[in-house]
């Protein structure tokens, strides 16, 4: 074991902070029980305490004064923090409750309690105690600004617009208030309810910022930008808006300020062209101005000649100074016209060649137009930084534009580029990117794809692998090693990098499916448990913290964030990776349920957190990042390779057929027949529109055929025919999977898509498996599905051939698949040899690599797999022979 790392300092719980001494109202309430009955001096050790993060001290010390004061809120309200903080939330609660129910107006008891209300995560408590304080007084302002921020903290848009209303009325002359109530109004419009009219909306908040604007009110950059977004939001055309512009742009002070808004809500035309000049005067590398300034030369019918006149002079101007814009303007004028134009190409590589950035700013460019040009570049890697990063950029315009054909040959001269290149990478610090880098991810990429290599994914992963050993901190060789080891079905290095890219924030909802949506179907069910649940944490941030930024966005008047921010909460709360997440943990909490019997099924179907998945996506947004991992190929090129492969990565077809199926299964303990009847039509819609190449068909298919039957069991009393038929044809689509399971009968067969037909079959059994709990309920009517009149005895016959029909495919999966790959075991001998004798092995992958990318990296993990599926069978044969025993003993065998 490495060394121990340093235990890390105690968090605080989620919604607290340091309590800080609120400061006494203004105008304290009357002498009844608050802070009136104890003195200062007795309350500061508690506060000092708290401040310390000594709670048991401070719980210690309430409670005694307590028995002094049993009624002082103020004493109650800082018990009620300290007890929360230590753990003890049930208490905490009901003590905050029964303040609560006083209805405290006493502002230092309120902030007092929010501390621990919000660490209980009560915030609709929050705002109907304010909402309770503000009735008793009306005209408190602070009140009403502590309500006010309460309902931003729960979005509740129509509770804002109320306090906005009340403080125009009491506040008239605060013109703070007057667009807190347009802000309010505009956000309703935005984000409707069913019962709102967004037209109707959007109009009137154009009356609002119309008649601020007739009174004079609009003297900030913000008032006038939320005045254009509103107008602009309403149909207003582009003279409308200028006209605007016009009328107000004093009020800007800054001439970055006015140019930005100009350049977002000018019509292109002579004044837009006037404004890009102005711009680019000072920023010549501003890419914005520059492709607002080539639209309106091109409204105005601006000559090429004399476009071309200006960039040359902007480029005169800078006087040799490195803005990329100004030699881009060129190629993206040429790419406008359908055109090309190989001098403004090599004359930015001339330029730029030696950047970073040079591929990113001309792969837009690039067509086979100019491929004669590329070919003509030619360039000798020499050990410097600038001609390596040259050597790397011209390697990908070759890529890209097809030049070059994965070949022994091209593989071996990137060998020699990328040892020339590592020359210089020796000394450099871990934390540092490396200039050899680009050498060997072009040689990885040209690897996959070249014919006649053996195992050419293992060869791949050993040289990342050794790409990550010498540069730690790339990322782009993590994320591919990610992609490879899932698709040859191994997670715990995976797992590894995935940990080491610290992913963090808004990252866990863009990046976390380069992992999370293979790793539970390719058998690591754990470990996809344990990665969904560190995912989701950033959905929970979000619903906690992103409403705190739009409090602030109100308190400091950046009236434009407002609706941004809120944009931004709703992404992530309806986020498709978010659906994804919850289906994944969902899937393998219920196929490991049953290690703790028929609780742990019940557990896992009718938990509420995550809440159950939505059967229509409608609005859902996709905030993955795809193109993550560069190929540098045309994003348009239907034969190059994607990493992550597109065909793995989930649709929102996926997350309604785990939907479907989890409404299904919830009705087994869960009578809501109107659910159950919209996830079956949902999923024969799905059926109907895929055939059986679609990957979750299965699932479909079973979900729906069991769907089916539990509605038949709530509606016939006699006995159904049809029963039978549905109860068979889940027995013979479950057969179709179990016939798919490949058998490994060598090292290419042991792959991610081998585990996943076998996980498949596993999980469609176990759906099955699931709907066989209703066995009580067919002997003893003990279900509120089905009341005691209603007789399902004629249910046993079929429902015994079907358990008994689970059981046989159980044990010809457990043998014909799972034993047969437990005794071949993966053979990794000639992977080995493979790795060692490969061209490049002897400076960049040994023998120790080696050995440990084929047992340790791949080869245990296969092996793991194995285990846990063989572990899954017998937990559910025997569950299954329990049942068949229970329905057997009732009622006497079938």
């Amino acid at each position: 074991m490495g060394k121990q790392p340093r235990r890390p300092a105690p968090k605080k719980p989620a919604g607290s902070a340091a309590t800080k001494r609120p400061a006494p109202a203004s105008a304290p309430a009357a002498p009844t029980p608050t802070t009136k009955n104890v003195a200062d001096w007795q309350l500061r050790p508690i506060y000092e305490s708290l401040d310390n993060w000594d709670n048991k001290t401070a719980s210690q010390a309430a409670a005694k004064l307590l028995k002094k004061y049993p009624k002082s809120q103020i004493l109650r309200a800082l018990h009620a923090v300290a007890i929360v903080r230590l753990g003890n939330r049930e208490e905490a609660e009901a003590e905050i409750a029964q303040l609560l129910a006083e209805k405290p107006t006493d502002i230092v008891v309120m902030q007092t309690m929010l501390f621990s209300l919000r660490a209980l995560d009560k915030r609709q408590e929050i705002v109907q105690m304010y909402q309770a304080a503000l009735e008793a007084n009306p005209a408190d302002e602070e009140v009403a600004t502590h309500l006010f921020m309460a309902h931003v903290r729960v979005l509740d848009f129509a509770g804002m617009q109320s306090v906005a209303v009340t403080f125009k009325e009491h506040f008239p002359n605060d013109v703070r208030y007057y667009f807190w109530h347009v802000v309010t109004t505009y956000l309703q419009a935005l984000h409707p309810t069913d019962d709102a009219d967004p037209a109707i909306l959007l109009d009137l908040c154009e009356r609002l910022v119309r008649k601020a604007e007739d009174a004079d009110l609009i003297h900030t950059a913000e008032q006038l930008g939320l005045f254009l977004d509103i107008l602009k939001a309403n149909g207003a055309d582009a003279v409308a808006l200028k006209a605007v512009l016009d009328r107000h742009v004093g009020v800007l002070k800054l001439d970055e300020d006015k140019w930005r808004l100009m350049l977002e809500f000018l019509p292109p035309g002579d004044e837009m062209l006037d404004v890009t000049r102005q711009v680019l005067e000072k920023n010549p590398d501003d890419w914005y101005a520059w492709t607002k300034y080539l639209d309106s030369a091109a409204a105005t019918n601006l000559e090429t000649p004399a476009i071309h006149g200006f960039i040359d002079a902007t480029k005169r101007s800078t006087g040799g100074a490195e803005a990329r814009g100004v030699y881009l303007a060129k190629l993206e004028l040429a790419k406008r016209d359908g055109a090309t134009d190989e001098t403004a190409l090599l004359e930015y590589w001339t330029k730029f060649g030696h950047k970073p950035a040079f591929f990113a700013d001309v792969a837009q460019f690039l067509t086979a137009d100019y491929a004669p040009a590329v070919a003509g570049i030619e360039h000798a890697v020499q050990c410097s930084p600038k001609s390596i990063a040259r050597g790397i950029n011209l390697r990908k315009m070759r890529r890209y534009l097809a030049l070059d054909v994965a070949s022994q040959d091209l593989l071996a001269a990137l060998l020699e580029e990328y040892d020339t290149a590592h020359e210089i990478d020796e000394d450099l610090l871990d934390t540092e990117p490396r200039h050899a880098d680009g050498f060997l991810a072009l040689l990885v990429l040209y690897l996959l794809e070249c014919d006649g290599v053996a195992y050419p994914v293992h060869q791949a992963i050993a040289l990342l692998e050794t790409g990550v050993a010498r540069s730690p901190a790339n990322h782009q060789f993590k994320l591919l090693l990610i992609c490879l080891y899932q698709e040859l079905g191994a997670a715990a290095r995976a797992r590894f990098l995935f940990d080491r890219l610290e992913i963090k924030s808004v990252q866990l909802d863009t990046l976390s499916h380069n992992l999370l949506e293979r790793l539970g179907a390719t058998g690591h069910f754990d470990r996809a448990l344990t990665l969904g649940i560190l995912a989701a944490s950033i959905y929970s941030s979000n619903a906690r913290d992103t409403p705190d930024q739009v409090a602030l966005a109100f308190q400091y008047s950046s009236l434009t964030k407002v609706p941004e921010f809120i944009r931004f909460h709703h992404r992530l709360d309806r986020s498709l990776s978010r659906y994804v997440g919850a289906a994944e943990l969902w899937r393998w909490e219920l196929l490991r349920a049953h290690r703790d019997g028929e609780k742990g099924v019940r557990k896992a179907l009718l938990a509420e957190i995550p809440p159950p998945l939505p059967l229509d996506l409608t609005g859902s947004f996709d905030n993955r990042e795809k193109n993550v991992v560069h190929t540098f190929r045309p994003a348009d090129d239907a034969n190059a390779r994607a990493f992550p492969d597109r065909a793995t990565m989930w649709t929102a077809t996926d997350v309604a057929v785990v939907a479907g199926a989890q409404a299904v299964l919830r009705n087994v303990y869960h009578s809501d027949m109107e659910q159950l009847a919209r996830a079956v039509e949902v999923l024969a819609g799905i059926i109907a529109e895929r055939d059986d190449t679609y990957r979750f068909w299965t699932m479909a298919n079973v979900a729906h055929k069991l769907g089916c039957a539990l509605q038949l069991t709530a509606s016939t009393e006699d006995e159904s025919p049809e029963m039978s038929a549905l109860l068979t044809g889940v027995l013979a689509t479950l057969q179709a999977a179990v016939d798919a399971c490949p058998r490994v009968d060598s090292l290419d067969s042991w792959t991610g898509a081998t585990f996943t037909k076998w996980t498949t079959a596993l999980e469609t059994i176990n759906h099955a498996i699931v709907a066989c709990h209703l066995h009580p309920h067919i002997s003893e009517h003990q279900c509120a599905v089905h009341p005691a009149s209603h007789d399902l005895r004629w249910l046993r016959t079929p429902f015994i051939a079907f358990v008994r029909g689970l059981d046989a495919l159980l044990v010809e999966f457990g043998e014909a698949v799972i034993a047969h790959a437990a005794a071949v075991k993966p053979e990794t001998a000639p992977l080995v040899d493979a790795l060692t004798a490969a061209p490049w092995a002897e400076n960049h992958v040994p023998t120790e690599l080696a050995d440990r990318v084929a047992n340790e990296y791949l080869a245990n993990d296969w092996n793991k797999v194995v285990d846990t599926i063989a572990e899954e069978v017998e937990v559910k044969r025997a569950l299954l022979a329990g049942i068949l025993k229970q329905v057997e003993k009732k009622g006497g065998k079938a």
